[in-house]
């Protein structure tokens, strides 16, 4: 297991290690972390975190502060993030929902069954110090709210750069670290006032999501023709398109691409196969346009991914 933390210095701004304050590696439970990055500013600290996992994995997301948990990327399975004894029910085939903010009073756990590789991008907040930071600007109460499992881009924008800088082994600026803070600040304050979006009309009901992402799993290898999907749960041709792409966010072709971009992740973990062998497994013609593909998904070729996850 690998292990590498790093902290900015006050005053040189530089990195040192020390020991992480989210000791993700004493609470996961089905998985183990290969790789851990930190880098801390006023008031925020942020952790990258990958971890391998057998299948179920659990991992316990109570720090004794106020955390936001982003999910990156996740293999095999569905990343959830639930109270203690609360029960959700998991859609594996809706719109992703990877933030969860969780408050120092709230016990919660991250995790999910069938999971193979999960990256996690975890940003604990110093409360006092966060004061200091946002006086005057925000009040702390209308950020440490609750959220379970959300979704809001530009959140998810602000996630990225800071995963970018902890992954980073460079030296590195103390104002662009605190800018990053006040602005995720800034943009947590604004979701408790912000009008809850009016339910979207024109979705497909749950058991006719179901149907057809099951149908189209199951024949992940073949060319499912539009009418097979529209006639499984009996809509119209132009009907099943607007309401596919409003239910899941993509179009059924685009949905069959990223289901068989994931079943080529998890062989890329769990076997030895060669690239050409995962691209015919997964439906791809040949491993020329699999590799295509990936890297249009994901940002890398199959090797490089294969190799930055063993």
């Amino acid at each position: 297991m690998t292990l590498h933390s790093e902290q900015i210095s006050p005053r040189l701004g530089n990195a040192r290690c020390l020991t992480p304050e989210i000791a993700i590696a004493q609470t996961c439970e089905g998985g183990h972390v290969v790789r851990q990055r930190q880098k801390s500013w006023g008031g925020v600290s942020a952790q990258l975190v990958e971890i391998s996992c057998g299948g179920n994995l659990r991992i316990s997301l109570g720090t004794g502060s106020a955390t936001l948990c982003a999910v990156l990327e996740e293999v095999g399975g569905r990343f959830t993030v639930r109270a203690k004894n609360q029960c959700v029910q998991n859609m594996p085939h809706e719109r992703p929902r990877p933030l969860s903010l969780v408050t120092a009073d709230l016990e919660a756990y991250g995790g999910g069954d069938h999971m193979r590789f999960v990256r996690l991008l975890l940003l604990q907040f110093e409360l006092p110090a966060v004061e200091r930071l946002m006086a005057g600007v925000i009040d702390p109460s209308n950020v440490f709210t609750p959220r379970l499992m959300f979704d809001d881009p530009s959140i998810m924008r602000l996630v990225q750069l800071f995963a970018a800088e902890c992954a980073n082994d460079e030296r590195y600026s103390i104002r662009y670290g605190d800018t990053l803070s006040v602005a995720l600040l800034v943009a947590l304050s604004r979701l408790s006032s912000r009008k809850a979006p009016p339910i979207a009309r024109g979705r497909m009901a749950p058991w006719q999501i179901r149907r057809v992402t099951g149908h189209l799993t199951t024949h992940l290898t073949e060319n499912v023709g539009l009418q097979t999907m529209c006639d499984l749960v009996q809509l119209s041709r132009s009907h099943f398109i607007r309401a596919f792409k409003r239910s899941t966010g993509l179009s059924p072709r685009q949905w069959l691409l990223h289901a068989r971009i994931a079943k080529a992740k998890e062989l890329l973990l769990t076997s030895d196969h060669a690239l050409v062998t995962i691209a015919t497994d997964v439906g791809f013609a040949d491993q020329a346009h699999f590799g295509r593909t990936f890297r249009l998904v994901t940002g890398e070729t199959p090797g490089a991914w294969r190799r930055a996850r063993q």
